[in-house]
């Protein structure tokens, strides 16, 4: 009988012994994975970070130069708009000036004897002086663009003399 319980009160030690090994071991591996967690917290914070941080010292200059030249090109878009407006303006006055001056044209010519067709006739020889302006106009672009091809080409060679004076 003393035997039956030495050996009962030993199994239930070794129960008891077991299942605290597992509780530890299960307490074990759950603050082993807590702390694993933790550290890949830890390690994404410290990397979202870096990313931030390197981000912001690449992008402020490229983000200050852009915006400078976004800037700049709204300057340049509101010059534009201002300057097509100037423009609008300066061809209505002209045309207005040139219709009060046909008005005036017409009325003046109807008493001096100018008739309508004198004037088409004038305004004939208006349109082909304006073509001769044109033409000479084009003529004097090719001259300067001549001029300044022969111009690069004397750079040039003048540049290639200097290598081989130097070499």
């Amino acid at each position: 009988a003393t035997w039956l319980l030495r050996a009962t009160q030993t199994a239930e030690v070794k129960r008891r012994a077991a299942k605290q090994s597992r509780l530890l071991a299960g307490d074990v591996l759950r603050d082993w994975r807590d702390a694993a967690a933790l550290q890949k917290r830890l390690k994404m914070a410290a990397l979202e970070r870096w990313v931030l941080t390197s981000r912001s010292k690449i992008q402020i200059p490229f983000r200050k130069w852009y915006l400078w030249v976004a800037d700049s090109l709204a300057k340049q878009h509101a010059q534009g708009i201002i300057a097509d407006m100037m423009r609008r303006r300066w061809l209505r006055l002209r045309f207005q000036k040139i219709l009060l001056g046909w008005y005036g044209e017409t009325e003046a010519g109807a008493e001096t004897g100018r008739g309508r067709e004198e004037l088409l006739s004038l305004l004939n020889e208006q349109r082909q002086m304006n073509s001769l302006l044109e033409d000479s106009v084009l003529r004097y672009k090719e001259l300067h663009n001549k001029t300044e091809l022969g111009l690069r080409r004397h750079e040039d060679v003048l540049s290639k003399r200097d290598k081989q004076m130097v070499s």
